[in-house]
């Protein structure tokens, strides 16, 4: 049995303080996260950031991230 663990994307968006939100409700949760600026930096308008969890970790984040709305009014 392979005992190394991977990282999967659960979470990819091209707002940068969304990533970082995202990052810190899955560790106030218990779950390792990590962040990944994928923006093309000449030009700073191709690509994402991406949250990354282990793949054990995986279908819990979803149903964390699931609940979240950026778009919520109040």
């Amino acid at each position: 049995m392979n005992t190394e663990s991977s990282w999967k994307i659960v979470y990819k968006t091209d707002l940068s303080y969304r990533s970082e939100i995202i990052k810190q409700i899955l560790d106030k949760n218990t779950i390792e996260s990590i962040s990944l600026n994928k923006i093309d930096s000449s030009y700073n308008n191709f690509g994402y950031y991406e949250v990354l969890v282990n793949e054990l970790d995986y279908v819990e984040a979803n149903k964390i991230i699931q609940k979240i709305n950026f778009d919520k009014k109040k």
